[in-house]
């Protein structure tokens, strides 16, 4: 199975759960996860999630990599 089927299946189990969330809130978070599978299938980066900055990556987290080569 390709990168892309793989994100369009986790973008179409969300969307479904999303369908039989109970609550807004629990509804909510299911679209922005399928939002997020859906922008990885497309190859776009993945929309950042503005309501919890704090799991979003940092571009800069002062992390080096020991098998990067620069």
């Amino acid at each position: 199975m390709s990168n892309f089927d793989e994100y369009r299946r986790q973008a179409e189990y969300c969307e479904n759960m999303a369908h039989k969330a109970v609550t807004l809130e629990a509804r909510a978070s299911w679209l922005r996860l399928a939002d997020k599978w859906a922008a990885l299938a497309a190859g776009k980066k993945a929309p950042e999630d503005s309501e919890n900055p704090g799991t979003a990556q940092r571009k800069d987290s002062g992390y080096k990599d020991s098998s990067s080569t620069d």
